[in-house]
Formats: structure tokens, C-alpha cells, sequence
């Protein structure tokens, strides 16, 4: 979906950032299913958790893009541990022994166990739901 994104009064006090310091900024929008997969229905518990990606279309071709999903917090903190947790769940089969890979990795990582073990609440919409930013963000002032 597309449509416009205006900054509220005062934002370029907060940063120069170009989609806060214009009057409005195009902006692509685009929900997901955390799944990934095609046949997994929108209003699925297996769905979650839903993503919100936003495309802020700058001038001369930039772009500033935040993707945001409906769990708050990630997996992992750091890019090797994501990797570690996919390969754990990779290397997790129907007869692996216990602890299985995925076990073994989720008992010495608290909040990937958060993440998999808390309860996966179906919204009544897409638009209503609570999106959380998985980054972080820099805000540099005018003066700056």
C-alpha cells in the first residue's frame, strides 16, 4: 500500500533526517506473517508474528526503510547468534535426542526462548496490532 508520511511539529528539532525535515514524504507499506509461508493464513496463530515494513521514498532515489514486527525483541542479539539459531534449528529433526540442537541453543539463550515460547496472540487487524522496531536509531538535532 502507499501513502504519505507528514512529521509532526517540532521533528526538526530532533533530527535532520530528510523525511522529517519535508512538509510529507511517499511512503510504501507492507504487512507480512512471520511464517513465511505462502498457505499459512494471515489470522493464524503460525503467522505470528506479523511484520511492518515502510519504505520512506527520499529524493534523488534514496530511500530510509524500518521494518518492524508485532513481537517485542528478537531472537538474538547479534548476527552470529541468529545464525546459530537458525543452524540449531536446521540440525533439529523429529528423532534428534534431547536436547536436541534447538533445545541445547534455546537453554543458554533467554530471550530466544522468550521469543518462541511467548504466546502467539492473532490480532483483529493487521492495521490495530503493535509493531516494535528491531534496530536502533541515531537521532542527530539541527545543531549537530
Amino acid at each position: 500500500m502507499t501513502g504519505t508520511f507528514a512529521p509532526s511539529r517540532g521533528a526538526t528539532s530532533l533530527s535532520r533526517a530528510p523525511h522529517l525535515v519535508a512538509a510529507s514524504t511517499p511512503v510504501i507499506a507492507r504487512y507480512s506473517n512471520g511464517s513465511g509461508v505462502p498457505d499459512v493464513a494471515d489470522n493464524s496463530p503460525d503467522a505470528v508474528p506479523h511484520g511492518l515494513a515502510l519504505r520512506f521514498q527520499l529524493p534523488n532515489g534514496a530511500y530510509t526503510d524500518i521494518v518492524a514486527n508485532s513481537h517485542n525483541g528478537f531472537v538474538v542479539g547479534t548476527g552470529e547468534d541468529f545464525a546459530a539459531f537458525l543452524d540449531a534449528a536446521l540440525a533439529t529433526k523429529p528423532d534428534s535426542k534431547h536436547p536436541s540442537p534447538i533445545e541445547a541453543f534455546l537453554g543458554t539463550h533467554p530471550a530466544a526462548m522468550k521469543f518462541v515460547t511467548d504466546p502467539a496472540r492473532v490480532p483483529v487487524s493487521f492495521a490495530t496490532e503493535l509493531y516494535y522496531g528491531n534496530d536502533a536509531f541515531i537521532f542527530v538535532n539541527a545543531r549537530t
